[in-house]
């Protein structure tokens, strides 16, 4: 994963790596790591060049951006004596998923094979870093279980954020970064919850993301979101006017809100951002394209290539085929933010 980001960002084809805490267990971001270190510390030789002079490129080239609201936990397995931990990197046994056989131990993320007891030593210790903080959040009482996680994966209360916030600058290995998205909270929330409370969480959460703002580990916040701005206003378990969210930024942070960003999937099976009317501003019907124009918010597209089914027949070699559909590597387009593209991981 991190040599194929360096190689898309060393052959111009992006400079914004997109990312989440939950993808891959935490090792997304850590790929994204180890490329940042490669491009940006150790340096790279130019394309297509054995010798010459090693390419460095600045911080400020790059926008890195993450993600914070499913619990990156792994699959909730239970271990011999009943009980589940599913916790990420806890050295607990599981079940294997070929054979069925309990009692075999999960091995930390990042762990790779033939690693030293050492290195998988120092891995067990961040992994368990971030869950010790995570536990004793729940322990103290600062996140409860029942009222702050949805679902048993979904949490965006403040202590939260800014919990999984500093592990993902560990991971990633930043001080900062340029985007932090809130995942799905419309389409992981609404249906429980109901449009009030989920407005009182994205205050609560967007006041968190201000917070960070003012600290310098952010530089703009955003919502990920599957379908809640695409959905007709007749779907009322999903659906979202950006509007409303917008005025929720204004409040928390003023004219100058961070609220800068959503991200939605687009592409050639997906043409709702710009076919159709789902979003209203000032009363007044329009695309999330327009509505996001008016409200000064970039649009940022996931899923172009359709999770990888628009290139399927599309006579690309069976390479590019395999790493879109099989590991989620794809570029996309910025639609609204003159940046070429970017990287998600």
């Amino acid at each position: 994963m991190s040599e194929a980001i360096v190689q898309s960002v060393s052959s111009g084809g992006c400079n914004v790596l997109d990312t989440s805490v939950n993808y891959r267990e935490q090792r997304a971001e850590r790929a994204v790591r180890d490329a940042l270190q490669r491009l940006c510390v150790q340096g790279i030789l130019p394309p297509e060049e054995e010798g010459g002079e090693l390419i460095k490129y600045d911080r400020e080239e790059l926008v890195v951006c993450s993600k914070v609201g499913y619990i990156p936990f792994t699959d909730l397995e239970s271990d011999a004596s009943g009980s589940s931990s599913g916790l990420i990197g806890l050295d607990t046994p599981s079940t294997d998923r070929q054979t069925g056989d309990k009692g075999k131990k999960k091995p930390p993320p990042g762990w790779k094979p033939g690693m030293s007891d050492q290195e998988t030593q120092a891995l067990k210790t961040v992994a368990s870093k971030g869950i010790d903080s995570f536990v004793s959040l729940l322990d103290s009482g600062l996140i409860n279980e029942v009222r702050d996680i949805v679902g048993g994966i979904h949490c965006m209360a403040p202590h939260f954020i800014r919990q999984q916030l500093e592990m993902s600058l560990d991971n990633l290995g930043l001080e900062a970064l340029d985007v932090y998205y809130l995942h799905n909270p419309v389409e992981s929330q609404l249906p429980s919850q109901g449009k009030d409370e989920l407005c009182s969480r994205l205050r609560s959460a967007f006041e968190a993301m201000e917070g960070a703002r003012q600290d310098g580990n952010i530089g703009a916040y955003g919502m990920a979101t599957w379908s809640c701005f695409r959905v007709p206003t007749t779907a009322r378990q999903e659906y979202f006017n950006l509007e409303d969210a917008v005025h929720i930024a204004r409040d928390v942070g003023g004219i100058n809100h961070g609220l800068r960003y959503v991200q939605v999937p687009i592409n050639m099976a997906m043409t709702e951002v710009f076919m159709d009317n789902t979003q209203t501003v000032q009363g007044m019907e329009c695309t999330l394209l327009e509505a996001a124009e008016k409200l000064d918010v970039n649009v940022v597209s996931s899923v172009p290539l359709f999770q990888g089914q628009l290139v399927q027949d599309a006579g690309f070699p069976a390479s590019v085929s395999t790493c879109t559909v099989a590991c989620h590597v794809i570029c996309t387009h910025l639609v609204s933010y003159p940046i070429p593209s970017t990287f998600l991981c």
